[in-house]
């Protein structure tokens, strides 16, 4: 392949003379002689066994060979550069690597991080969802999950909450006051997460504070991730418990209403944890987030 290029410093001096059309100022824009430029285009020449330029008194004039080539090469030139561009730019643009579990990156964590990105678009961030029973020794800029201590790393509270009962508009058209004894009556949506560390409060607590006796097993369809739940609520499909944090987009778009009743205090509130030599703009990611909770 390298026998087929010819000489790369030929190259740049043909580029240059036939967009300048002068020897003289391609000497000036590559900062050598005049001389270096014609020694230059002459091995080119003598490698193409082409004659590329047509040399008088009154300076030079493309060949018909020259023309065609010059073309082609200038195409491979911006090439090069448009390519360059782009390294450069990767290579300056600071990307934020975050770990955060399934639901809580699905409902609350995804849309700020679109805010943040019109923001400050110069941070990109790689967001990787992981299950309850992540591996904190996983490597990440930020983890937000449950776990209070992650070795290497400073935590904060970043959610608390408190879990309430939300239905879609077309659940409550069906059910227009739905008191507590009343949706004993109605479809129920459970969250089962598959981890035995913790549990979400479900419709069993909140009957209980409610003070409506109910079965010990309440029927209804279930799901092992929040965010499943969640989604199937907005679609319609019956009443659910959820972490209020969790609800506030929906319940902006008016996708998701909170019923009366009581609200239930998070156990396991949503930490987040920063490594401890973590750059400046994933101390801003994190201090972002901190800002948008309520």
């Amino acid at each position: 392949m390298t026998k087929e290029i010819p000489p790369l410093g030929a190259l740049r001096a043909f580029e240059s003379a036939s967009r300048q059309t002068s020897f003289v100022r391609a000497a000036e824009e590559l900062h050598v002689t005049p001389a270096a430029v014609s020694h230059q285009i002459k091995l080119l020449e003598q490698w193409l066994k082409l004659r590329l330029f047509n040399r008088d008194a009154n300076g030079v004039t493309l060949t018909a060979a020259g023309r065609d080539y010059a073309l082609r090469i200038h195409d491979v030139f911006d090439l090069l550069a448009e390519t360059t561009r782009a390294v450069r730019a990767n290579r300056q643009r600071s990307v934020v690597v975050i770990r955060a579990q399934f639901s809580f990156a699905t409902l609350w964590l995804m849309p700020r991080l679109i805010a943040l990105k019109a923001a400050r678009p110069d941070i990109e961030v790689s967001l990787a969802a992981v299950p309850d029973d992540y591996e904190t020794k996983v490597s990440a800029d930020l983890v937000i999950h449950e776990v209070k201590n992650i070795a290497g790393y400073r935590h904060e509270r970043l959610l608390a909450g408190k879990f309430r009962v939300y239905a879609a508009p077309s659940t409550l058209a069906r059910c227009p006051k739905p008191t507590p004894a009343r949706l004993l009556a109605q479809p129920l949506i459970h969250t089962h997460l598959l981890s035995q560390r913790r549990r979400y409060p479900g419709f069993a607590e909140w009957f209980q504070a409610a003070g409506v006796k109910a079965p010990a097993t309440l029927p209804g369809m279930s799901f092992n991730l929040v965010h499943l739940t969640a989604n199937a609520c907005a679609r319609g499909a019956g009443f659910a418990v959820l972490l209020d944090e969790f609800c506030l987009d929906s319940v902006r778009t008016g996708n998701l209403v909170a019923i009366p009743g009581p609200a239930i205090e998070t156990r396991h509130p949503i930490i987040i944890h920063q490594r401890k030599d973590a750059s400046a703009d994933a101390d801003f990611v994190r201090q972002w987030l901190l800002g948008k909770t309520r």
